[in-house]
């Protein structure tokens, strides 16, 4: 924990089953977020916010792309769950995350 923030970077696995990539924030509030598609070429990953991921719907991940929300840029990140699916057996996801625990 640092500044009363949890700060998470990881990386997942995706497959073609609507996966959870983050959780829920109660009593916290999530400043930051951002997931890069970091599989090979072809391999696309599709977001939902708040829903189970479908593939087709939502936010698209082409290879090497990336979505980022900031509050510090202007939009307050969801607070609901992040879902995410592949459009093949496999693609992985690179996601940073920070959390601010002022709130508690």
């Amino acid at each position: 924990m640092v500044d009363n923030k949890i700060i998470n970077d990881t990386a997942k696995t995706i497959a073609t089953t609507s996966t959870m990539i983050s959780e829920a924030v109660y009593n916290a509030t999530r400043v930051a977020f951002m997931v890069k598609n970091i599989s090979l070429a072809g391999e696309v990953i599709y977001l939902a916010i708040g829903k189970e991921a479908i593939i087709g719907q939502g936010i698209q991940l082409q290879q090497g792309d990336y979505i980022f929300f900031s509050r510090d840029g202007g939009y307050t990140p969801s607070q609901d769950r992040i879902n995410a699916i592949a459009s093949v057996a496999t693609a992985n996801l690179a996601i940073h995350e920070e959390i601010d625990l002022a709130a508690i």
